[in-house]
């Protein structure tokens, strides 16, 4: 028998196809890519920012600081990126806004002459 979430899973990828890190890919496969390098990314940058407040702890210098900063700066930049990507993988999810329906025209006095 089969797995349920397996079922759900492809139903769902059938529904929506985005573009994600330059192809063309099942939106469910590319949100939990998308969410997975966010995830790394904030572990990579706990364990850095860690490092540096032992090495502040250790009274490290500038040479050995600066180092594990310019780490710091790489993964928060990169993790900006991967919001914008998340962000990107959603606008293309949003339908179009409707189109506003003509507002019926008040009648006018000429279409009581008739």
């Amino acid at each position: 028998m089969a797995d349920h979430k397996d079922d759900v899973d492809s139903v769902c990828s059938t529904f929506s196809q985005v573009s994600f890190l330059g192809e063309e890919m099942d939106a469910q496969q590319a949100v939990d890519t998308s969410i997975k390098q966010i995830q790394d990314g904030l572990n990579s940058l706990q364990c850095g920012m860690r490092e540096m407040l032992m090495l502040d702890e250790q009274d490290g210098s500038y040479d050995v600081m600066a180092p594990k900063y310019d780490e710091i700066e790489t993964l928060v930049k990169s993790g900006i990126e991967l919001w914008k990507d998340m962000l990107s993988i959603a606008r293309q999810l949003k339908p179009k806004k409707p189109r506003a329906a003509k507002k019926d025209k008040p009648p006018s006095v000429l279409d009581s002459c008739g």
